[in-house]
């Protein structure tokens, strides 16, 4: 039997089921979320079956893999070797950056003349 207090002198007795009174059920999960479940229940990883292969396309595929690995760290190397000969040489990124802006001034400069030419006009 539990008793709720309406005011500070008057009770009324009110019969509740205990797992209610207890509150030994749990509150639903929000709508849209999973509920959450012990770790023995949950899912942390999903597991993939791989379909079976014969063992030589499984050899041949590890082999494409390999060579084709080795090929991009040659290729890398070789980028890096060229790079710093061209550095050394003077051709590296500043002078990139100095023929763009040089390009740039001469495109700054015929708009300018355009637009000139166009003012005139009007």
């Amino acid at each position: 039997m539990l008793r709720i207090r309406w005011t500070s002198t008057t009770f009324l007795d009110v019969q509740k089921p205990i797992a209610c009174v207890r509150m030994m059920r749990r509150k639903a999960p929000p709508p849209g979320k999973p509920p959450i479940l012990p770790p023995s229940k949950q899912t942390r990883y999903q597991v993939v079956h791989v379909p079976w292969m014969k063992p030589e396309d499984v050899k041949e595929l590890l082999w494409r893999r390999h060579a084709y690995n080795h090929a991009v760290v040659s290729i890398r190397e070789q980028f890096k070797r060229e790079l710093q000969a061209k550095v050394d040489s003077g051709e590296g990124i500043a002078l990139l950056k100095k023929q763009e802006l040089e390009e740039f001034n001469l495109i700054l400069q015929a708009n300018s003349e355009e637009n000139e030419k166009l003012a005139r006009q009007r």
